[in-house]
């Protein structure tokens, strides 16, 4: 049982990777052809539009969670009714969310569009046909979201990867084919823009309906509601607190340094978010067994394989942080052509630091979701991410210093970090503190260190160049795997087990070609 959940966690781990490189290049590419075709104007002008609608549908993130985790729970305790009424439950749930989205956004959203925003002169009516659009959109990407729950938890990352990739390639095919519109390029971008969102809940629901449990109609179960909305209510908090945190320091940043500082900032995130898009793939593929193993009573499994989770999501951050932080002003003249705004390369030196020490919430926040108990996490949490706002202010107002903003980060990260352990070890007694932090943050955070070591002595033999950041993105991924290969069992068991999932795979389908 335990070799054939290896080798799904290889084979998903292997497409969920593919899909994270696919759609990051195919999305830079599409903004650009989209720049192009619309011009700058109307391309912020869409984005402040159809942002206006995501407000709206902030409560969607912690659904989905929530979802997830109580379909994914059901499956692994193995009661098949329960796991249908789960189901139905969820789809009442998203229809009364989808709802509630439409109904602020047809009220306050549209009276933010018309009196308050400042909309060029000749793009009123556009930028209201966009705005419905978008509403569109986002009705049909909540609604979607118990069908992709439900293929989650059964662990079809590989469908889930490959639709990922078909939205992304679809939304670049309609950046250009509005190119060759002679006029009204952005109400027919909207336009298709909301239809790209019905292929993909058409697709999902198509392929969803051949689970069991998806072959039903809305029905609200007040014993599983309520836990779910339990679950979902303290899970926002914390959401809520960490995007208070965000905005927060924004404004703080503003506040010493104007926009200058908060494009630096803006910069820095984006580096940051990168980095964990590819460290959410280890996650994602991680996630429905452990919870699966804990609802099942394998309460070591469960706990094992956070622990793997927490470390091969932390080599893989390594492993591509220590290039990007040795030639960090090399990689930014040449992203931004030169226009690097103060402050930036150390604002993203730190935010590659803390990225590695950012995989192990996600990890112990998975441990505490699958006990289905995470009131005192969100708490706890929460409460730290508003604490933060204030260390920051205080830290930046006595050292005059902008990236003493991201060094308080990291102070607060590792603080929650800690704090889920705590709450981990009490809720599942099988849970091992000391063992989580020696094999998911000590060892990656060694190997790390010695891969930079290994970086930085090639860097000082190469003068600044492209070539340069080659070699040492290259030196990186082969001394981080080498080390980690003779080092851990582990990383060595995974390794195998997805090369043979793999050649597999590959021998079936040269096989049914031929």
């Amino acid at each position: 049982m335990a070799g054939s959940s290896n080798k799904r966690l290889a084979v998903n781990t292997v497409f969920l990777s593919m899909r994270t490189v696919l759609t990051l290049f195919i999305s830079l590419f599409t903004t650009r052809v989209l720049m192009d075709a619309l011009g700058v104007s109307s391309f912020g002008l869409f984005n402040l539009v159809a942002g206006i609608v995501t407000v709206f549908s902030f409560l969607q993130g912690s659904m989905m969670s929530a979802t997830l985790r109580y379909l994914t729970y059901e499956l692994g305790a193995g009661d098949t009714d329960r796991l249908r009424r789960t189901f139905a439950t969820s789809l009442a749930l998203h229809g009364g969310l989808a709802l509630i989205s439409i109904v602020l956004a047809e009220t306050v959203g549209l009276w933010i569009v018309n009196s308050f925003i400042d909309i060029p002169a000749g793009q009123q009516l556009a930028a209201n046909v966009v705005y419905q659009a978008a509403i569109v959109s986002v009705v049909f990407s909540i609604i979607q979201v118990p069908y992709t729950s439900a293929i989650m938890a059964r662990e079809r990352l590989d469908a889930y990867a490959i639709v990922m990739v078909l939205q992304a390639v679809l939304r670049l095919g309609i950046a250009y084919l509005i190119m060759i519109a002679p006029s009204g390029r952005l109400v027919l971008y909207g336009i298709l823009y909301a239809a790209v969102s019905l292929a993909i809940f058409l697709i999902y629901g198509g392929y969803a309906l051949r689970f069991a449990e998806c072959r039903c109609r809305p029905r609200f179960d007040k014993g599983i509601g309520r836990s779910v909305l339990t679950f979902f209510g303290f899970d926002t908090y914390g959401t809520f607190c960490s995007a208070v945190r965000q905005q927060g320091i924004a404004v703080i940043l503003n506040r010493f340094g104007s926009t200058v500082l908060n494009a630096a900032a803006s910069v820095a995130f984006q580096v940051n978010s990168a980095l964990q898009s590819f460290s959410g793939t280890i996650l994602l593929a991680f996630k429905p067994q452990i919870v699966k193993e804990y609802a099942a009573g394998n309460y070591g499994r469960s706990c094992a394989l956070m622990n793997s989770c927490g470390k091969y999501a932390s080599l893989l951050v390594g492993m591509l942080m220590v290039p990007l932080y040795c030639e960090i002003d090399y990689v930014l003249e040449l992203w931004l052509a030169g226009d690097v705004p103060a402050w930036t390369a150390d604002f993203c030196r730190l935010c590659l630091i803390t990225a590695c020490f950012e995989t192990l919430l996600g990890t112990s926040y998975s441990g505490i979701h699958a006990t289905g108990n995470v009131k005192t996490m969100s708490l706890i949490a929460g409460t730290l991410w508003l604490a933060e706002t204030g260390m920051a202010w205080l830290a930046l107002r006595q050292s005059a210093f902008p990236p003493i903003v991201y060094a308080v980060h990291l102070v607060v990260v590792l603080g929650v970090v800690f704090s889920n352990t705590m709450i981990l070890r009490r809720q599942m007694p099988a849970f091992n503190v000391r063992r989580f932090w020696i094999e998911a943050a000590l060892l990656p955070s060694i190997l790390t260190m010695v891969t930079m070591g290994a970086c930085l002595a090639v860097r000082c033999l190469m003068s600044e160049s492209f070539g340069r950041l080659v070699v040492l993105s290259a030196v990186s991924m082969v001394v981080m795997f080498s080390l980690a290969y003779a080092i851990d069992a582990g990383v060595r068991s995974f390794t195998t087990a997805t090369m043979t999932k793999v050649i597999d795979k590959f021998r079936r389908h040269t096989c049914r070609t031929l």
